[in-house]
């Protein structure tokens, strides 16, 4: 499975930054043809991340296998094998997020983007790398 997060900014050679301006909402939106899934709230306890939103908790496990910048196109390629993992309860976690979530997806990828208060995420999601580096704004 691979994840493609834009780029708004490189810094250095690995560092870079995925915050972008909220302005960009309505683009976005209108270029994928986002629609809203609520409020999200996303927990991340070692490689399990946890997600709390209407339906419910989702526990997913992530096998990191490669990550990469592509600075032609301004993203961040990420490799990993996800497995479903079993539900467990928690008190503390690593990292904690609330954001509300557009989304939209089609037979080859999924697209989310996370509106935070401050800033805006966008991330490109499939099995198929071509299929989605084809498809970042």
């Amino acid at each position: 499975m691979y994840t493609i997060t834009k780029i708004s900014e490189i810094i250095e050679s690995h560092i870079y930054d995925i915050k972008i301006p909220l302005s960009m909402k309505e683009e976005i939106i209108n270029n994928y043809k986002l629609e809203p899934h609520g409020q999200v709230k996303e927990y991340w306890i070692n490689n399990v991340k946890i997600i709390s939103n209407n339906d419910g908790f989702l526990f997913d496990y992530f096998i990191d296998e490669n990550s990469e910048i592509d600075h032609d196109l301004n993203i961040l390629i990420e490799k990993y094998k996800k497995v479903e993992s079993q539900s467990f309860n928690f008190y503390d976690s690593d990292i904690e997020e609330e954001y509300e979530l557009y989304q939209k997806k089609n037979k080859e990828y999924l697209v989310q983007m996370k509106i935070y208060e401050k800033y805006l995420v966008l991330e490109l999601s499939s099995e198929n790398l071509s299929e989605i580096k084809n498809n970042i704004l």
